[in-house]
């Protein structure tokens, strides 16, 4: 099963309870200061993390099931800081403490991006009726979380870099998944 097939099955069967940063404490100062490190993103559906991480020097999202999180950096954090998590749910959802079923999942491709390995360009979920959260890794400074950009305004936006993506698409309510082209004129 490929690492796209089992992120379609978790969304599928477990609502998203919490969004979370990792991250370190600095001690440096008289008010401890929670710095977040924005290249790593976690989704959280029940006792399930879906990591999500810019990869490929911030070009592509790759997202994948995980059982903990991870707090290994490619830097040192100072002596006397602490690494830590910050949930940042209530911020991005309309009703935080509702069911929030993921309803729907559209993830943007380039030739070089790998499905089986869960590697894309960028991606969106639709969340219950209300809530849309999108993952964007070609910001400056790691994922950028939005919950109002779209697919279509990330092509428009980054159209310089590629004209041509496919777009896959999982749906809850037709149930099915369907992988799509997308050529833009530019």
């Amino acid at each position: 099963m490929s690492k796209i097939d089992q992120v379609i099955n978790l969304i599928q069967h477990q609502p998203l309870t919490d969004l979370l940063l990792v991250g370190y404490i600095d001690q440096d100062d008289t008010v401890k200061r929670f710095n977040p490190i924005h290249t790593e993103v976690y989704l959280e559906f029940g006792l399930s993390l879906l990591h999500c991480s810019s990869v490929d020097q911030y070009d592509k999202l790759r997202m994948r099931i995980v059982d903990k999180i991870a707090l290994a950096f490619d830097f040192e954090i100072e002596e006397g800081n602490e690494l830590g998590i910050c949930s940042i749910f209530e911020m991005y959802l309309f009703d935080p403490y509702g069911t929030n079923q993921i309803t729907a999942a559209q993830l943007l491709l380039d030739e070089e991006c790998d499905l089986d390995e869960g590697v894309v360009k960028c991606a969106g979920f639709n969340i219950g009726s209300k809530d849309y959260l999108f993952l964007d890794p070609t910001h400056t400074f790691g994922v950028q979380i939005n919950g109002k950009r779209s697919i279509k305004e990330w092509i428009e936006r980054n159209v310089h870099r590629t004209p041509k993506y496919r777009e896959f698409v999982w749906d809850r309510s037709e149930g099915k998944t369907e992988l799509k082209s997308i050529s833009l004129i530019t």
